[in-house]
């Protein structure tokens, strides 16, 4: 079973109304639940990456 963070209702509706949305009350009810698991998703994501780890910068094309 997945993981899911525990996200105040108040807290998604403040995101929403940042984003200029405005959804009905089965669809806030059904955000509210899926952003839990977005966050704790997120949560588990390595990060600290420094510009250089970017595979587009590090590549080195062959000539042929």
């Amino acid at each position: 079973m997945q993981e899911r963070l525990d996200i105040p209702s108040d807290e998604v509706a403040i995101l929403l109304k940042a984003a200029g949305l405005a959804p009905s009350k089965a669809q806030f009810d059904e955000i509210v639940e899926a952003y839990g698991y977005v966050r704790a998703m997120t949560a588990r994501l390595r990060s600290g990456f420094g510009y250089g780890s970017e595979p587009a910068h590090v590549f080195v094309p062959e000539r042929t």
